[in-house]
């Protein structure tokens, strides 16, 4: 019976030990999904992964710039005598049509000036029709002085015939008398020729006089149409800065003539005027593609291409040595939200790799000088 108990015994422990040594099993199994997972899982969420394949690689250059039109029409105060005040302007970033006030200048001045010339015209032409009238009064009476001398003259000849008969004495008296009536008729007639020229040189000063006259009023007029500035074509206002105030042009300004006024930038077509580093500057060539995006509007995007590039070089700023070179680029396409002074990032196209292979620059490291990439397995 003690030896029955005994195997009992041994038949218990060894089941004791072998359910222990399944637990352990499945307790080492356990541990080891769970290292898997917590590795799995750390790999996955703070290791990023790039999916390497084929493409075209483009290189570029991003600067930012400021949008302005193409053509830009500046309209300036106009070149009178006198002084100019600005009374009325059209709002700025309003768009005018052609023939549209833009600005008013103060013409009381002009008016004063205009009606004055206008009496002195008056009196002037109320001077010629008095020098007419008196003109013709006396050529009246010197052509009837050329009748009476006349009609004088030929009683003279009549009365020599008459004479023929008589004493010597009297023919010649009678002679004398023909030729001296003779002389005053010749000479009333050469004092009518005299007296038409002088009428005609006295009558043409006055005219002279009343053709300056027309003329200042001419020039007046003009002068008074050129202080309304209008629109010589469509566009958007857009003020200059009065150098004397160093402010915006605004009303009561008392500009300059000749200086500028008013932008009217044609937006029909758009241009970017941005700036490349002198390091960059050799690779940015003519036509190359541009990709615009407006700062205001950074979901729109806009194709373009190099117009030019400055052959010279400029300090970014006045407390900068850093060298930069113009470059003005050529919008393709005109959208309504476009405006003068926009600032725009400006992506260059400077070359394009076809079918390249290429990853991100954050994938590349470096291992004991070499420069490695990581592929994940």
């Amino acid at each position: 019976m003690k030896s029955l108990k005994n195997i009992f015994r041994i038949q218990d422990l060894i089941i004791n030990i072998k359910k222990r040594k399944l637990l352990y099993i499945l307790i080492g199994i356990l541990f080891l999904f769970i290292i898997y997972f917590l590795l799995s899982g750390k790999e996955k969420g703070s290791l990023p992964t790039y999916a390497v394949k084929k493409s075209d690689f483009v290189i570029s250059i991003t600067e930012s710039g400021e949008l302005k039109a193409a053509s830009n029409f500046t309209l300036v105060a106009p070149r009178i005598w006198g002084k100019l005040r600005i009374v009325r302007l059209a709002p700025e970033g309003t768009t005018v049509k052609e023939g549209d006030m833009l600005i008013q200048f103060d013409q009381t001045e002009m008016l004063k000036s205009l009606n004055d010339k206008k009496n002195e015209l008056n009196v002037q032409e109320s001077e010629i029709k008095k020098l007419r009238a008196d003109q013709e009064a006396n050529m009246a009476r010197l052509e009837a002085d050329v009748d009476n001398a006349r009609i004088t003259f030929e009683l003279s000849k009549l009365n020599v015939e008459r004479m023929k008969f008589e004493s010597e004495s009297q023919q010649k008296q009678a002679q004398l008398e023909l030729e001296r009536n003779k002389n005053n008729y010749e000479g009333s007639k050469q004092k009518i020729i005299s007296q038409k020229i002088i009428n005609q040189s006295d009558i043409n000063k006055l005219y002279i006089r009343q053709k300056q006259i027309r003329s200042d009023i001419e020039k007046v007029q003009a002068d008074m149409d050129a202080l309304v500035v209008k629109a010589p074509l469509p566009g958007l206002v857009v003020y200059e800065y009065n150098w004397q105030t160093g402010k915006k042009i605004s009303i009561g300004d008392e500009p300059w003539p000749g200086g500028a006024l008013i932008s009217l930038p044609d937006l029909s077509k758009v241009q970017v005027l941005t700036m490349v580093n002198e390091i960059d500057v050799s690779k940015v060539k003519k036509d190359q593609k541009v990709k615009v995006k407006l700062d205001a509007f950074p979901d729109k995007s806009f194709t373009g291409k190099v117009n030019s590039v400055a052959t010279i070089g400029k300090n970014k700023d006045d407390n900068s040595s850093v060298k930069v070179f113009d470059v003005v680029v050529d919008v393709d396409d005109v959208d309504p939200v476009f405006k003068p002074g926009m600032t725009t990032s400006n992506e260059i196209i400077t070359e394009v790799v076809k079918n390249a292979v290429s990853i991100p620059l954050e994938a590349v490291f470096e291992k004991d000088t070499m420069v490695i990439v990581y592929k994940m397995e």
